[in-house]
């Protein structure tokens, strides 16, 4: 019994009496794609509304289909195929079920990497579905509720006005939600939170959801904030150092001036002095 296997024919007389806990245990086993099929050969008159024996069969293999003996060789075919077509509908789930965990797989990956948190909000709701990165982004453990309340109440007061306007403008234009708030943790420490969303619409044209990441910005936008107190401090010294210049400098061209004007009165002649052997 392999997930490669199409279908099991079983004779009634040969579960009879067998122990099926082993068999029933790899049923509930089975991935949530796979339905594995059995065929059970009864006798005539042995379907599972007169047999409390093809009942408890039917009960415990769940994806079960009964022929009565003797049968024709095209009922066991038609009932086969059934089964067969079944099983590769199964298959072909499976395909799908993989690739999309592999898309969530790959996704979550590059989530973590990026160190973002997901998130989704019901906008009929205000449900607010979030990953366990983007609740410690607002500074709540990964079992921790937060609702779209919790939400709210985290945003600095000042920042909530802006936040809520963003909002309301991505609903109604349809542009992506886009912003940075300061946020305050349940310890009473101040960060900083990088939301990014798109909306999320239904067949006919409502807006329905918000769907988005998170990122904590506090280092950025705290490395940010010092790199523009150095270039003030540094523009202020440079200011400094220039007005130092401009009076130097000038202070250095009125000393020539004034040797110039020394030397120009050294240069001329004295008074009265003219005729003179």
């Amino acid at each position: 019994m392999e997930e490669n296997i199409a279908f099991a024919v079983l004779t009634e007389e040969a579960v009879r009496s067998a122990d099926l806990r082993p068999l029933s245990a790899w049923i509930q086993s089975q991935p949530s794609w796979s339905d594995f099929p059995f065929i059970i050969l009864t006798h005539r008159g042995g379907g599972p509304e007169q047999n409390p024996s093809a009942g408890r069969l039917s009960d415990i293999l769940g994806n079960v289909s009964f022929i009565e003996r003797p049968f024709h060789a095209t009922t066991f075919l038609s009932v086969a195929r059934s089964a067969l077509r079944g099983r590769r509908r199964q298959y072909e789930a499976r395909i799908r079920i993989e690739a999309l965990d592999e898309g969530e797989r790959r996704l979550q990956t590059a989530l973590d990497a990026g160190h973002l948190g997901a998130w989704e909000l019901d906008l009929s709701t205000l449900e607010l579905v979030t990953s366990a990165t983007c609740r410690s982004i607002f500074g709540r453990n990964s079992v921790d509720a937060f609702t779209y309340d919790d939400l709210v109440a985290a945003i600095h007061p000042d920042d909530l006005e802006e936040m809520q306007a963003a909002v309301r403008a991505t609903i109604e234009t349809g542009a992506d939600y886009a912003i940075e708030y300061r946020t305050i943790w349940p310890d009473g420490s101040l960060h900083w939170a990088e939301v990014r969303a798109q909306l999320y619409r239904d067949r006919s044209g409502k807006a329905i959801k918000l769907i988005g990441v998170s990122s904590d910005a506090t280092a950025r936008i705290s490395w940010e904030v010092e790199q523009r107190q150095l270039n003030e401090i540094l523009e202020e010294r440079v200011a400094e150092r220039t007005e130092e210049l401009h009076k130097a400098h000038a202070a250095v061209m009125a000393e020539v001036a004034q040797r110039e004007r020394a030397e120009s009165q050294l240069l001329q002649p004295a008074d009265g002095g003219a005729g003179k052997p």
